[in-house]
């Protein structure tokens, strides 16, 4: 369980996939992915930034140049769930923003979307994963099975999202 990771030599990091489990050199995950707003440096801040006042880090932040993510999935997992899921999911995310931006009623919104829900579906459940840093959602039944198999339509249960 969870996501034990090391530098290696030559600053490779190496853990446990978040999604496959197997040992390998980790890729850096974007959550959400960069097509979806997640394409600009942000700031940082943990517990310790936030809440630890006898911490250094306490007040401060810190800047990610490569957006919000982690290292948390193997490259083949990384490069195989991007190309099923991404596509799909960043153009719901991006519909949506068109039905926020051109909203003329500031008390609600609405419109439609022609979208893959399964694969939007996939996309979301693969970020809480990959953001899971104790392999918690891996460890549900199927949720592996489901995400690896891009043609699957088997939602795992106990699973809600």
């Amino acid at each position: 369980m969870g996501n034990p990771k090391t530098k290696d030599k030559g600053n490779l990091h190496l853990g446990n996939c978040a999604l496959c489990a197997k040992r390998a050199k980790l890729s850096f995950e974007h959550i959400p992915p960069q097509c979806a707003f997640n394409n600009k440096p942000i700031y940082v801040q943990t517990h310790e930034h936030l809440v630890e006042e006898s911490s250094y880090l306490f007040g401060k932040k810190m800047k990610s140049q490569r957006c919000f993510g982690k290292q948390t999935l193997c490259e083949t997992c990384n490069n195989n769930t991007g190309g099923w899921y991404v596509k799909d999911f960043c153009s719901f995310i991006k519909q949506g923003m068109d039905i926020l931006t051109n909203n003329q009623n500031p008390y609600y919104s609405s419109g439609s979307y022609k979208c893959k829900p399964q694969n939007v579906i996939k996309q979301i459940l693969l970020m809480f994963l990959a953001a899971d840093s104790h392999g918690i959602v891996r460890d549900f039944p199927g949720v592996s099975d489901y995400l690896l198999n891009k043609e699957s339509s088997a939602f795992p249960d106990k699973v809600d999202i």
